[in-house]
């Protein structure tokens, strides 16, 4: 029979919200009317969705196609008003059968505008990647520490710094952790430390430049802004030309060519 509206909460287990969005379409493509449903909206918020394989952006875009509207409830209102902690923001989507909104209103494209031109001169000179237990340096650091869950709203990795360490010779050079082995100072949530993903260097000097650069106010604006469900990802973000030298903020803006309009961006973000 004919719908004139079709009203959904679907359970948020992945992507399986999107795929019950898909099979309800049907109905409003055979026989009018609209869909309003509560679901998250970080598949349509991430600014970097195009640019990743496989994700939800390009696997539902008849999905997209769609949606009319989007009311935004960022995720500290979900939690007040569910009791809920959820760490992306939920959206309202008003579905149509002709759909039309402009969904770039939901995507930062300040950020965006800056990190297509930060990739462009990203290093194609990558530092060795590798798993712990692979490891055959003894100075890394470990970027496994870049996952969990950062509060998307938050500092990105800036919330949680008491987690970054790097290591000598096998030894922590953190205060927290100062002298202890990886698997003697791993945090609650890691896995197997010999799965862990780590960023090794020749010296230990290149090891500490590297971890330094992770906490400077550019990563952590980068790491924030495409942060969408808690995760960062590692190959989204820009490598250097060389880790024998420090930087900072100032350098970092300079090497990338930012304008004072996009400098003011990151500080006004970061403040």
């Amino acid at each position: 029979m004919p719908f004139d509206k079709i009203i959904m909460n679907p359970p948020y287990d992945k992507n399986l919200h999107l795929k019950i969005l898909r099979e309800a379409m049907k109905h409003i493509e055979k026989d009018g009317g609209e869909i309003v449903n509560l679901s998250p909206i970080r598949w349509l918020q991430d600014p970097l969705a195009e640019y990743k394989r496989g994700s939800d952006w390009k696997k539902f875009e008849d999905v997209r196609r769609h949606i009319a509207d989007v009311k935004i409830i960022p995720q500290e209102d979900f939690y007040r008003l569910f009791d809920v902690q959820f760490n992306t923001n939920v959206g309202i989507y008003y579905l149509t059968e002709n759909g039309g909104m402009d969904l770039d209103s939901l995507v930062d494209m300040n950020f965006k505008k800056i990190y297509i031109k930060v990739m462009a001169k990203v290093s194609k000179e990558k530092p060795i990647v590798t798993t712990y237990g692979k490891c055959a340096k003894n100075n890394f650091v470990p970027v496994c520490l870049l996952g969990g869950h950062v509060d998307v709203d938050g500092f990105g990795v800036r919330a949680y710094r008491d987690r970054y360490w790097y290591f000598v010779d096998g030894k922590c050079q953190n205060p927290r952790f100062l002298g202890q082995t990886f698997e003697e100072c791993k945090s609650y949530n890691m896995m197997s430390p010999d799965k862990m993903t780590v960023v090794e260097f020749e010296t230990p000097e290149e090891a500490k430049n590297y971890y330094e650069y992770l906490r400077t106010n550019f990563f952590s604006y980068l790491t924030k802004k495409h942060t969408m469900d808690g995760h960062i990802y590692l190959n989204m973000l820009p490598f250097l030309p060389t880790y024998k030298k420090p930087w900072n903020d100032a350098d970092l803006f300079e090497y990338f060519g930012l304008n004072e309009e996009e400098i003011e961006e990151i500080e006004k973000e970061m403040k």
